[in-house]
């Protein structure tokens, strides 16, 4: 136990250190690219907190990132808004609680049922029905999106820069961290763990299950609003293929790669898929050009061997699979 908190408080320095850190080492773009990593962070914790803990098959998960991201974008970008609701701050509590909102309508129909076949269906439905109602919509920018949005703001803190936001960002990402840690290890994870595990059983000792099921649910879909408002504050302009299944694939080979259950496994997939590999394939594309075109069938590959060779992920590795199903 103390050599996970020297751990983390390495970890901790580190993250802290980076932005003072990078320019000195002509690597300022980095930046960025780590914010994002944090704010993906957020939504892979999400899908493990659906998949790891709750045995749920959630395939639309970037649908409620659209719906946090667009709130922001509608609400900080079109005239006509009451000023009081296009504040950034506002902006981004009105999406993470559309978010909650939206997926309290969608739990309507698929947590009347135990099979996972029918929630995932249903999920999935549910993704690609945002991806072309945003795809579609000429308010919301049709395929081209929405662009100007302001920086977020927080009363007179303004994180107009790079750094701010990666601090910020951050900052949310490692308080959804502990959090969901803490979650896990209380009775309500438990609870979670013997529903996802052993529904009958969970039956028998009186356990809610349609309950535990509602809220793991509704707090995925709800970091995952958390995670949009903050992508569309980074990158000041979003569109339809930040949201498209691909990315939801994207998560789910992250997942894989860090391993189901393992909050810290989420953030260490989330480094790997969207900074790493990316990183990886772009030094290498100048030596082989070909990589740029099959970058699709590259991770392909490498879910397979991940499959193959890391059935549990890279934090699963010598321990004993514990996850449902």
């Amino acid at each position: 136990m103390k050599k996970k908190r020297l751990g983390v408080l390495i970890l901790l320095v580190i993250m802290f250190l980076l932005p003072p850190l990078l320019p000195k080492l002509g690597m300022q773009y980095l930046i960025s690219m780590f914010t994002l990593v944090g704010i993906y962070t957020i939504a892979m914790v999400s899908l493990d907190l659906a998949l790891g803990y709750g045995g749920q098959i959630n395939l639309g998960l970037q649908g409620f990132m659209a719906v946090g991201a667009y709130t922001v974008a509608v609400l900080t970008t079109r005239a006509g808004i009451p000023p009081i609701l296009a504040q950034p701050a506002v902006a981004m509590l009105i999406g993470i609680l559309l978010s909650l909102i939206v997926a309290l309508i969608v739990s309507v129909p698929i947590l009347r049922t135990t099979e996972m076949m029918p929630f995932s269906i249903v999920t999935l439905a549910f993704g690609l029905t945002v991806y072309m109602v945003i795809s579609g919509s000429t308010f919301l920018g049709s395929t081209l999106g929405i662009t100007g949005i302001p920086p977020l703001s927080l009363g007179p803190l303004k994180l107009d820069g790079a750094v701010g936001m990666y601090y910020f960002s951050w900052a949310v990402t490692f308080l959804v961290i502990f959090f969901c840690l803490y979650m896990g290890k209380s009775p309500w994870g438990l609870a979670v763990r013997s529903v996802c595990s052993d529904v009958q059983t969970a039956e028998v000792v009186g356990i809610n299950i349609r309950k535990y099921r509602l809220e793991v649910f509704l707090l995925s879909a709800t970091l995952c609003g958390v995670s949009g408002a903050l992508f569309a504050f980074h990158l000041k302009g979003i569109d339809p293929t930040n949201f498209s299944l691909w990315k939801m694939l994207l998560f789910l080979l992250g997942l894989s790669f860090g391993g189901e259950r393992s909050i810290w496994g989420a953030m260490i997939g989330a480094a790997i898929i969207f900074f790493v590999i990316p990183e990886a394939i772009g030094k290498l594309s100048g030596y082989f050009s070909w990589l740029d075109t099959t970058i699709d069938l590259i991770y392909g590959v490498i879910f397979i061997l991940i499959l193959y060779f890391l059935p549990q992920g890279l934090m699963g590795l010598g321990t004993k699979r514990t996850s449902c199903g």
